[in-house]
């Protein structure tokens, strides 16, 4: 993630586990996304637990983010219901995007009175698409729209580059 976000450990979540809330120990946690005010979210913790990977759950790990780094990010595709978004929803996405620059263009499909229409966005609005903090905010301010339509950048695999020819 890029950024940072305020986590609430009340005692209940704590009871039995403060050994895993040592300074530098790496937990993992569970709870809720709360949005105290606007433009303000906690995470509400239910659980911790220490984080002890395994050798193998590493590698796999490493495995997986290798994969993803070989796809680059071509586009954000947003379906947008024009009906159902307040009048104020293209500014509200335009300072959520300015907050989360990147390399992935945005691409707007939206359903109006008038049919579809699909606007994509200049380079000024080039977001970084896997980011989860951009996904948490297009869905505290999309509401209702399907998130996996909504949040999944279209890629596009790097080809490996070629072997150079022997001299």
């Amino acid at each position: 993630l890029d950024g940072s976000v305020e986590v609430v450990v009340f005692e209940k979540a704590l009871a039995g586990n403060e050994a895993a809330m040592a300074l530098d120990e790496i937990v993992l946690i569970k709870g809720r996304v709360d949005h105290k005010e606007a433009g303000k979210v906690c995470v509400i913790v239910n659980e911790v637990s220490p984080f002890k990977p395994t050798e193998a759950e590493i590698e796999k790990a490493k495995a997986a983010a290798a994969e993803k780094a070989a796809a680059i990010p071509r586009s954000l595709n947003l379906r947008l219901d024009a009906a159902t978004l307040p009048a104020t929803v293209i500014d509200d996405l335009r300072r959520v995007f300015e907050d989360y620059p990147g390399e992935c263009e945005v691409v707007l499909e939206m359903q109006t009175r008038t049919g579809p229409r699909r606007l994509r966005l200049g380079e000024g609005y080039r977001v970084a698409a896997r980011n989860a903090a951009l996904k948490a905010e297009l869905s505290r301010l999309l509401g209702s729209t399907p998130l996996p339509a909504v949040l999944e950048p279209e890629l596009e695999p790097v080809a490996p580059e070629p072997e150079p020819a022997p001299a």
